[in-house]
């Protein structure tokens, strides 16, 4: 049977929950199989006579599962599975971005966060490839011409020629940067499951 708890163990009575089927069930801490429960988790447990028995937790005292904190960590380092348009500009760039700009003064906190933030970046990129059917090394794609560029504009200066071949790997990484925003961020991501995962429309984060 699932339930709530109303009190939790202490020195004077023993713990109480609520039952799915209306009554009320005592408790102590020898029939808890999944550490100390506090008022207000869901569990899930065994009647024996007036007493809950073997009993587990579903939720912590907030009221989230467990598994909540692993997904949004997953969501924003995990560079598997899909992400939908909505939950990388949403969850991913705005909040990452509001985030950053509230603690990113924080000494040493800032560093540790831009860190986090860059990475979280290249695996959210990685899940926007993944949900258009394309591989994440995609979002490296203009990453070429624009190195190309750079070792160019080096060479033509350093010969004091003509800066053509520049100009011209210049337009051609603005004209990559613009097909993979469109393709891949912009672009709705493939209906269905793909080889990369289920499709993430319609499935919550964590």
């Amino acid at each position: 049977m699932k339930g709530k708890v109303l009190a939790a163990v202490s020195d004077a009575a023993p713990g109480l929950i609520s039952g799915d089927d209306g009554r009320r069930y005592r408790f102590d801490a020898s029939t808890v199989r999944s550490g100390p429960l506090r008022a207000g988790q869901e569990v899930d447990f065994d009647i024996s006579g007036d007493m809950a028995v073997e009993i587990y937790a579903l939720t912590n005292q907030y009221g989230l599962s467990p598994e909540v904190g692993r997904g949004w960590i997953n969501f924003y380092f995990s560079s598997t599975g899909r992400v939908s348009r909505r939950q990388y500009w949403l969850y991913g760039v705005l909040v990452t971005f509001v985030v950053s700009v509230v603690l990113g003064w924080i000494p040493v906190v800032g560093q540790i966060l831009g860190l986090a933030a860059f990475w979280s970046s290249i695996a959210l990129s990685f899940k926007r490839c993944h949900d258009v059917g394309r591989s994440g090394w995609w979002s490296f794609l203009p990453a070429i011409p624009l190195v190309l560029t750079v070792v160019v504009s080096m060479v033509e200066a350093a010969n004091h020629a003509a800066m053509a071949g520049t100009i011209l790997l210049a337009i051609v990484t603005l004209g990559s940067y613009v097909w993979v925003f469109v393709a891949v961020y912009v672009r709705r991501g493939e209906p269905g499951p793909n080889r990369f995962g289920p499709d993430p429309l319609g499935l919550p984060i964590a």
